[in-house]
């Protein structure tokens, strides 16, 4: 299963963390070089902010099976 999730939060890690545990693929969206450093291992990632249009045409690129708001 493709999980896309947004966050570079400690929720979002988590997050991660567990997909990847499932055996899912997962893509995480962050906004910064500085949050990716801290995904785990195994997790794909997006960097940079995305307004509605770019976010709208990357999830319909990327057809997730599960999206995970883990976001401020």
């Amino acid at each position: 299963m493709k999980t896309i999730i947004f966050g570079g939060t400690t929720e979002g890690r988590e997050q991660a963390a567990l997909a990847l545990a499932r055996g899912d693929d997962v893509l995480v969206s962050v906004t910064s070089e500085y949050a990716r450093q801290f995904l785990p291992q195994g997790a794909a990632c997006h960097v940079g902010v995305l307004d509605k249009a770019a976010m709208t045409a990357w999830l319909i690129q990327e057809h997730p099976e599960r999206i995970i708001d883990a976001t401020h």
